[in-house]
């Protein structure tokens, strides 16, 4: 028998496939017991390697006990309590059901005979986006994310750039000496792929200037100025600044009037990176949060973070329609130019997307974008509680109180050093990850390693806050433990050593020597590395 394609036959057999398929994630998402199974990492390639494609099932139900078996139990749980670690969100209903309809229905949005309303759907929904923004006459793009989203602001800084130094708009004529005089202002905490998008655009790391911060981590306008100064005394070309509303670790929001001034005297594009905080925006009672992001020339908004949609749901929106021109390419076949509907290849550096704006679409039409920032606001809230709960714990010292929804602490163990305290986040955070009652992350902070929540979940109990930070101090306790316990030991194993001969040479740094090197430094752009 042929297989079964949606919209052929028997519609009956499509509500029964995907109602099979959801038990697979119902079976799988309540009840669990922990953050994700304790399976060993080489089980799991063992049982993934053991598939043999030559030889399928046969059966729709064989099938997914298999994807059941593999991957669905085998998930990390982002609405359980005790995950903590990532800026993943649990995902409305309302999402989950517009995912149902756009995979069934299968819509391609790059071009009218294709995409039809979803085309102006989206058109809609990012003109909505751009008021909340502040934009009198916002457009933009949907995204798999906010590091395409920020390519795609670089790429159009970039075609801007480009076309006050040429006078060519566009993807062509792109001189190698123009473009290796451009440069990207940023600061040590805005997100890697804005690096990333530098060096995939021609212009080189070395174009990539990194400002200094304050001591809240915003990037510091005066420095920028004086950053955008001594590049274009050397002959460089100021393009961009990335101003980040709300950095992946500190949730930091950089001071955006200060620096669009500094940009505004420098013809520089402003490109807002509100991947994490764009959410504020769509509130009126937290707008003020992000001022002056109508001066914003670009805006990430990812609304698979914060606005508890589903992957994958980002959106670059922009001040001036005209400046997507700077992505546009015609096909004959796809979007001629004489085209009198919207194409949205001509504005997008995908060709086919998926339309998986409706996920936002279906939730706003829902509940309100004032409903959907309450969810986020509660999960502020639920951070500034773990806070507290971290600083009546002795074992932890917390970096500061958290901006939005991220918490930094470190181990302090009585009678450990620094470089044991951290020894012991890192063999603890190990466990976590391994063994999957509690999830948590890592980063490093001006050089020092942190532990990191990240609660997202509005719906975590004070008493579920309280058992992350059990499961997680308990790990601590036992890691600070073993680090004593193996301190003791090399003293006994010292104490019991024979003298050396009075020929061997020792080999004791002298004091002029300096710290000892850390285990891990960082290096461009929040990249970390073993030393």
């Amino acid at each position: 028998m042929l297989p079964r394609l949606f919209g052929l036959g028997d519609p009956a057999a499509y509500l029964d496939a995907t109602g099979r398929a959801a038990r697979v994630a119902v079976d799988t998402a309540y009840d669990r017991a922990g953050v994700h199974p304790d399976t060993p990492s080489t089980h799991l390639a063992d049982a993934v390697g053991a598939v043999d494609f030559s030889q399928p099932t046969g059966s729709l139900d064989d099938a997914l006990a298999e994807v059941a078996e593999l991957y669905a139990h085998q998930t990390t749980a982002y609405h359980h309590p005790r995950y903590a670690a990532h800026l993943n969100c649990p995902v409305l209903l309302s999402s989950t059901a517009a995912d149902t309809v756009l995979g069934a229905l299968n819509t391609a949005v790059e071009s009218w005979d294709q995409a039809r309303s979803a085309a102006l759907m989206e058109q809609r929904l990012l003109a909505e986006v751009g008021r909340w923004c502040g934009f009198a006459a916002g457009d933009g793009v949907f995204t798999s994310g906010g590091s395409a989203s920020n390519l795609q602001a670089m790429t159009l800084a970039r075609g801007r750039a480009v076309q006050r130094l040429t006078g060519h708009a566009g993807l062509a004529d792109l001189p190698a000496e123009v473009l290796g005089s451009l440069r990207v202002f940023v600061s040590a905490a805005t997100h890697y792929s804005i690096a990333k998008a530098a060096g995939l655009l021609g212009l080189g790391r070395h174009a990539v200037v990194v400002v200094p911060t304050d001591a809240a981590g915003r990037l510091d306008p005066g420095a920028l100025a004086a950053a955008v100064e001594h590049e274009g005394a050397a002959g460089a070309v100021p393009m961009a600044v990335v101003a980040t509303l709300g950095t992946t670790d500190r949730g930091a929001i950089d001071r955006l009037p200060a620096i669009a001034d500094v940009a505004e005297r420098h013809g520089m594009w402003v490109h807002a990176d509100a991947a994490v905080g764009g959410i504020l925006a769509a509130s009126a009672a937290t707008r003020h949060e992000l001022p002056a992001l109508h001066r914003a020339d670009s805006v990430t908004m990812d609304f698979h973070k914060t606005f508890y949609v589903g992957l994958a749901c980002s959106a670059l929106v922009v001040r001036d329609a005209e400046s997507l021109r700077h992505v546009t390419v015609h096909a004959d076949y796809l979007n001629p130019e004489d085209s009198v509907h919207p194409n949205l290849a001509d504005r997008s550096l995908q060709t086919s997307r998926r339309f998986d704006s409706l996920k936002l679409w279906l939730t706003l039409r829902e509940h309100g974008a004032e409903a959907v920032a309450s969810l986020f606001a509660g999960a502020r809230e639920r951070t500034r509680q773990a806070c507290g709960i971290l600083r009546a714990r002795p074992m932890f010292a917390v970096l500061e109180d958290p901006t939005l929804v991220t918490v930094l602490f470190r181990v302090r163990a009585e009678g450990l050093s620094e470089e044991e305290c951290t020894a012991v986040q890192a063999a603890m955070h190990r466990e976590l990850v391994a063994g999957g009652r509690a999830l948590i992350a890592t980063t490093v902070v001006d050089g020092v390693p942190h532990l990191k929540f990240t609660i997202l979940n509005p719906a975590v109990t004070s008493g579920e806050l309280e058992a992350l930070v059990d499961v997680v101090e308990e790990a601590a306790l036992r890691h600070a433990d073993a680090v004593r316990a193996g301190r003791h030991r090399r003293r006994g194993a010292g104490r019991n050593r024979p003298h050396a001969p009075s020929a061997s040479v020792s080999c004791t740094l002298p004091s002029s020597a300096g710290p000892r090197p850390s285990a891990a430094r960082v290096v461009e752009h929040g990249e970390q590395v073993c030393a």
